[in-house]
């Protein structure tokens, strides 16, 4: 049992048992704030540990409250934790157990398939947000969601009376639904002044606020005014970094001006204040021989974010409510993402939700000073996938977890080892017990089997390991495709095993070996344009009227085709493209398809559609005049890529939500498809003579300064 250590006076030990017993009225219903920051390690604050970062704000929060030594999040990055913390249940329950898709990383190369993941909360799940409503609260969400992009998902349909969502960019940042800002605004500075803004407007009624900040997450983008003062300071303890350290003081500041903002409209009184973070911080990565950059350190703790060591899962957790919850109190009783739905529905009045909840409430934990624990007897952790790195180093490999009491078991997929830890004796988890006490082992492993069991956990699968051709010398490389063509090449996209390649010519369709033989080619109609490879199938952006024209000359298609007999299986008009369609990209189970524009458009499009292709959204690139607009598209290395025409060519990088992040000189505009260990093909066409076209694939991999950098070229003949 673990014991919660509080400074109680006298004077508090009324209210905080009134609260373990009996329920609150609705005039005493109290306001719920909760800050989370986005990638803040366990130790990233003053009063974790840091001598290098200042958090004075935060610091204050937690002398004035409860500081939990022991909170977890539900997975070892943003979206699982944000599901968990939404739905109140286990990743298997909700099928979000990490971020984006498997092909994220290349699993291809490992023994074991992954479990597909949801990459957008269930709309059958009601969420903390829906309970919170139903107890007769204001709602108000700003910040970064990572549930779901579409409008269905929005949080403004999920339970947010109001919400902004931004994320993706600190500076020159967007937002969903558009809202004015400063050109120079600072994001966390953005959603505060949103925050504030939502508790004045209603304070006269109960609120619950959340505010899932994008600080301290990549890009590294900090005030010029920060930077320059931790610069002057020396590193201490693993804490360098004085961009990184500048983006904390940022989120610091907005917990103070919230908190401010409570006492000066005397709303502190009956109101909880949680702030965490959604995984632990970026670093402790070279201990661990994953070739990744530490951003910050996580010791005395083990690993860091994508992990599933504790610097991976084990977060800052403070709570305040004047009157109720202690101040200067310390908690070591584990609690988890999943346990803050029903504790806000105990707190709040609420009803719990038709769907089960998997976490526990530590309401009694929060008022008891030190009395109390809680009955549960285990947590667990499910992630049936790879987070990769550089260099085919992993940051984690298909495992399971349970932690019972002190003791943590580690169950490895690919080969069934396990890990043991006394966390107690080891929080660093420097001491694997498993050789010592298979019993332990034993009993801990049917546990995590059973809890399994009851959740449907889904377990990964077996499959042949792809050869690492790219070490052999026999995989995909720098290749000419066999042959010319009557027109230029408009694409080029991979199988998902690599065994073809798939050229796209204008007027011809083509499948090629690996080497560049071709295996199959077929006439087709013009213009045929970029094309994607999804579930055996080849989806190609096809124009039958005119590009680059006001709306409505145009005709825009996607065609579909069988990716081994090229035979052609399907039509699906896009007319919402309405400049003709050019090229097509496949991520989390939507389309996405780009086309050209008129002169004089200093912006670009994006069109979301379903599988049956339903228009979903127009998503707007802020990325300057390109020359007819663009031409091929991929998702690859966690953003968007976009190759654009012009003199010269452009190149444009786009986080997840098109938030641009990188503008280039650089060719991407014959083709662009993502290949293994973080490489990209990228076409380059050639011309024998007048109508006989030749096209090549060249490797290469992501480069800030240029792009990208070709690391394989060739020159089609």
């Amino acid at each position: 049992m673990y014991v919660c250590l509080s400074l109680l006076r006298c004077g508090l030990i009324f209210s905080i048992l009134l609260l373990a017993v009996a329920p609150l009225s609705a005039a005493d219903k109290p306001n719920i704030v909760f800050i989370l920051a986005d990638d803040l390690g366990w130790t990233d604050l003053g009063c974790q540990g840091s001598k290098y970062y200042e958090t004075p704000h935060i610091d204050r929060l937690a002398a004035g409250g409860m500081r939990f030594t022991q909170g977890y999040t539900c997975g070892p990055n943003c979206q699982p934790t944000r599901a968990a913390l939404m739905s109140g249940q286990y990743g298997p329950r909700t099928g979000t157990y990490t971020v984006g898709s498997i092909d994220r990383f290349d699993w291809r190369s490992r023994s074991l398939r992954p479990v597909d993941n949801v990459t957008a909360l269930p709309l059958d799940r009601q969420t903390i947000a829906d309970a919170m409503r139903k107890a007769g609260y204001a709602t108000g969400m700003f910040g970064k969601w990572h549930l779901g992009n579409d409008d269905e998902h929005h949080p403004s349909n999920r339970g947010f009376d109001e919400a902004i969502v931004s994320a993706g960019r600190h500076f020159k940042f967007k937002t969903n639904p558009r809202t004015e800002h400063a050109k120079d605004a600072y994001l966390a500075d953005f959603l505060t002044e949103k925050a504030v803004d939502f508790i004045r407007r209603h304070r006269e009624e109960p609120f619950f606020l959340y505010v899932p900040h994008f600080g301290v997450h990549s890009p590294y983008q900090a005030k010029d005014d920060l930077k320059a003062h931790f610069r002057k300071k020396s590193p201490s303890g693993g804490h360098h970094d004085p961009t990184y350290a500048a983006i904390i003081a940022s989120v610091d500041q907005s917990v103070g001006r919230i908190v401010e903002v409570l006492d000066e409209l005397k709303l502190s009184e009956n109101t909880l204040v949680i702030f965490s973070s959604d995984n632990g911080g970026v670093g402790g990565y070279r201990r661990e021989g994953v070739d990744a950059r530490d951003v910050t350190d996580n010791a005395p703790l083990r690993g860091g974010k994508g992990m599933l060591y504790e610097g991976g899962v084990r977060v800052p957790y403070i709570f305040r409510w004047p009157g109720v919850v202690a101040e200067d109190a310390l908690c070591d009783e584990p609690i988890n993402s999943v346990d803050l739905y029903p504790t806000l529905v105990e707190i709040t009045g609420g009803t719990p939700p038709v769907l089960e909840l998997d976490g526990v409430s530590y309401r009694r934990l929060l008022a008891s000073g030190g009395a109390a624990t809680l009955s549960r007897d285990a947590i667990y952790w499910h992630f049936p996938g790879y987070l990769g790195s550089k260099n085919d180093t992993w940051r984690t490999t298909p495992v399971g977890v349970v932690r019972s009491g002190d003791w943590k078991l580690m169950e490895f997929f690919e080969d069934g080892h396990h890990e043991l830890y006394n966390l107690a004796d080891d929080p660093g988890e420097e001491h694997d017990l498993a050789a010592k006490m298979p019993e332990k082992v034993r009993s801990l492993q049917q546990r995590l089997a059973v809890w399994r069991k009851d959740v449907g956990a889904e377990m990964p699968t077996p499959h042949k390991r792809a050869a690492k051709r790219t070490k052999q010398g026999t995989g995909l490389h720098a290749v000419q495709c066999e042959g010319s063509y009557p027109g230029h090449l408009q694409g080029v996209c991979t199988d998902e095993a690599a065994r073809a390649i798939y050229w796209s010519f204008t007027t011809v369709l083509v499948r090629s070996d690996p080497d560049g033989r071709v295996v199959k080619q077929v006439d087709v109609a013009n213009h045929h344009g970029d094309l994607c490879f999804v579930d055996g199938k080849l989806y190609v952006a096809v124009n039958l009227g005119q590009f680059n024209r006001p709306a409505g000359q145009a005709d825009s298609w996607v065609y579909v085709y069988d990716a081994q007999t090229l035979a052609e299986l399907a039509r699906h008009p896009v007319p919402e493209v309405v400049h003709g369609a050019g090229g097509i990209g496949f991520r989390d189970g939507r389309f996405f398809v780009v086309g050209g524009l008129p002169p004089d458009i200093d912006e670009n499009y994006v069109y979301e559609y379903d599988p049956a292709f339903k228009f979903r959204k127009r998503h707007v690139l802020d990325s300057g005049y390109t020359l007819m607009g663009i031409q091929t598209t991929a998702f690859a290395d966690g953003h968007w890529w976009f190759g654009c025409y012009g003199n010269p060519k452009v190149l444009l990088k786009a986080d997840p939500s098109f938030e641009l992040v990188g503008r280039w000189h650089r060719d991407a505009s014959l083709g662009i498809v993502a290949a293994r260990d973080g490489k990209l093909l990228v076409g380059r066409g050639g011309r024998k003579e007048k109508k006989h076209y030749t096209g090549a694939v060249e490797v290469a991999v992501p480069d800030a300064e240029h792009g990208l950098r070709v690391i394989q070229a060739i020159e089609p003949n």
